[in-house]
């Protein structure tokens, strides 16, 4: 069997990132090869993972505060991603950051795997250094991408970074990608184009997210489900009148977006990653403004409601193909839109397809030389 070594965006207390890297070695696993998660973070992520942030800016300030007025949440979300880093990821016991990264050759893997997720996105955060870790530039053997994301800002790369990239995935054995753009732009630099796949938590089969969810004790029997990693205010307006259409209250997972504060939301920022699951799958509906908020209620076949902010690149190509494009909305959606129930026929059709394709570019890319 394989050892193989992952690089992805694990470190976060942020759900998306904890639950792509669970599905991402999920999937490697499913493929046939042992699986090990890189423990590499950058300084952003272990920033966000304390309870007072160092050097102050404004989204630091606003950390420290929310962590002030209410500690004991803090740890207590704290407490949940480390249990699910701990008990659902196979990681190192060595932990990396660039300053050592070079060390990882010593952990003899037979391949290592970059992805899923933005780790292709060289603006994503922290300094540039550490976001060129990412595509192990000075890291020799075997390496394949595996549903990566350079993020929505493909277009504000300098031509110094488009040549870091095009230099450092001509070393690789194998490309994939998880959006057309970003094949479009590998294809350009390296002169091949990666096969695009859908994101790992797509690959996992509802039945399997449904069997490690857990109870969230204290939420009300019926609720709308808003996640959002960022937002705007008048996304805030739009949710608080279906609130008041329905007489459903909110339950909100996110701690960095303080609008989400008095009635109709209740914070639930304490939520484990198993119990994000189960809130999402017991509520009426969902309004989701990030990408694995949609991919989730895609997969949970969960009735919802995307707001697109931003390029959407991500979110609006996941729509489309998997047959929900009109649910996904960049202005407030109409009063007459369909909350409680969503034709997923054509998005499981679509799942069941991707779960084949993602397997299947795993076992050829995983034949290491």
């Amino acid at each position: 069997m394989k050892k193989v070594g992952l690089l992805t965006i694990h470190a976060a207390y942020n759900y998306g990132a904890a639950l792509q890297t669970y599905a991402t070695q999920k999937t490697v696993c499913d493929a046939g090869a042992e699986c090990t998660v890189i423990d590499f973070s950058t300084s952003g992520s272990l920033a966000g993972r304390k309870f007072f942030r160092l050097p102050l800016s404004m989204g630091a300030i606003k950390h420290d505060i929310r962590n002030i007025l209410k500690p004991r949440a803090f740890f207590r979300r704290k407490k949940g991603f480390d249990a699910f880093r701990k008990s659902r990821m196979n990681l190192t016991s060595r932990s990396y950051t660039h300053k050592n990264f070079k060390d990882i050759e010593k952990e003899n893997f037979d391949l290592l795997i970059t992805g899923s997720d933005q780790t292709l996105n060289l603006n994503l955060g922290g300094e540039a250094e550490e976001r060129k870790c990412f595509y192990l530039p000075d890291i020799g053997g075997e390496k394949i991408t595996y549903s990566a994301s350079m993020g929505e800002h493909i277009d504000r790369l300098t031509d110094e970074q488009l040549a870091f990239i095009g230099d450092a995935l001509s070393r690789y054995k194998s490309l994939s990608v998880r959006e057309e753009r970003c094949a479009d732009l590998i294809e350009k630099l390296c002169g091949s184009r990666p096969a695009v796949l859908a994101d790992p938590t797509l690959a996992v089969e509802r039945e399997h997210w449904e069997s490690i969810s857990e109870d969230f004790e204290g939420l009300p029997e019926k609720y709308i489900f808003f996640y959002t990693v960022l937002s705007e205010a008048w996304v805030i307006d739009y949710v608080k009148s279906l609130s008041e259409k329905t007489g459903l209250p909110v339950v909100a997972a996110h701690p960095q977006n303080h609008f989400e504060v008095g009635a109709p939301f209740i914070r639930v920022d304490t939520a484990s990653p198993e119990r994000f699951i189960r809130i999402m799958k017991n509520a009426q509906f969902t309004v989701a403004t990030s990408f694995h908020g949609t991919a989730f209620a895609i997969n949970l076949n969960c009735p919802f409601i995307s707001i697109i902010l931003g390029a959407g690149n991500r979110i609006t190509p996941m729509l489309e193909k998997a047959g929900l494009s009109d649910r996904g909305f960049r202005e407030t959606p109409p009063d007459d839109i369909e909350l409680y129930s969503v034709d997923f026929k054509a998005a499981n059709e679509y799942l069941e397809k991707a779960r084949k394709e993602n397997l299947d570019f795993l076992r050829e890319a995983l034949k290491t030389e």
